[in-house]
Formats: C-alpha cells, sequence, structure tokens
C-alpha cells in the first residue's frame, strides 16, 4: 500500500474535521458542525470512517463510530435497507423524499414517522443521487 503524502492526508481530514494548529502540530477534531459540512458536500459517511479505520495505528474506538453514526442520523441521513425500507431521524426529509418524481414513480409510500417503503426495484446509485438531490446524506447499511 502507498502512503499518502502529508498533504493529501491534510486535504482529506479537512473535508470532515476542524483543524487547529498547535506550536508546529495540527489537531484535527471532529465535530457535529464539522461532519455535517462534510455530508452536505457529499462525502459518504462509511467514505470517513474507512479513512479514520485506515490510518488509525489501532482500531477505531467504538465511542467514535456511534458518535459519528450518531451526529450523521440526527442531521437527517437517510439509510436505505435491504428489504427497500428508507429510515431517517428527521420526519421532515422522508416528508420531502415523497415528493421527488422518481421516487414518487417507484411508489414510496410512508409507514410511519421515520420509515419510508419502496415499492418498486431501483439501484443504489439511482437512489443515492435522488436523495443527494436534496442534499441528505445516504448510507446502505454493510
Amino acid at each position: 500500500m502507498i502512503e499518502p503524502t502529508e498533504s493529501e492526508s491534510k486535504v482529506e481530514l479537512d473535508r470532515f474535521c476542524e483543524r487547529e494548529k498547535v506550536d508546529a502540530l495540527y489537531h484535527y477534531r471532529m465535530t457535529p458542525v464539522s461532519l455535517h459540512r462534510a455530508l452536505s458536500q457529499g462525502v459518504e459517511l462509511d467514505a470517513i470512517l474507512d479513512l479514520l479505520k485506515e490510518r488509525s495505528r489501532t482500531p477505531l474506538p467504538k465511542n467514535v463510530i456511534f458518535s459519528l453514526e450518531s451526529w450523521a442520523r440526527s442531521d437527517g441521513m437517510v439509510t436505505w435497507h435491504p428489504d427497500g425500507k428508507l429510515t431517517c431521524d428527521c420526519p421532515e426529509i422522508l416528508d420531502r423524499l415523497q415528493f421527488h418524481p422518481e421516487l414518487e414513480r417507484l411508489g414510496l409510500t410512508r409507514i410511519d414517522r421515520s420509515t419510508a417503503q419502496i415499492s418498486g426495484p431501483v439501484d443504489s446509485d439511482s437512489l443515492r443521487s435522488w436523495v443527494r438531490d436534496f442534499g441528505v446524506a445516504f448510507r446502505t447499511p454493510s
């Protein structure tokens, strides 16, 4: 594996962290605001987690993973499940998604406050694109 250069690492971390310079060292801090900025710019949560796992010298602490996932969900991230359900902690986002022409054509219906069901077949790339039309982060559970 080729190690990234220092400037490549800075660019990657700057997308979802706040950079602070202390003396000659840089410190990177992840906050809900910095994560929201990244997600709204199209950075995928799983890509962030993969980068952190790849660059970490030790296993990524479970509380870090939990916090990032929790921040993303509270910010309105939509998760697509294998059974065709879309879940989101922000019901207003599901309300808006019901009016997307492609999702309406596929028969998107609300099940409850935080869940909607897609009746027709759809591929994840198309669905990701349609959800991103609303500036919302998208995730398929692994």
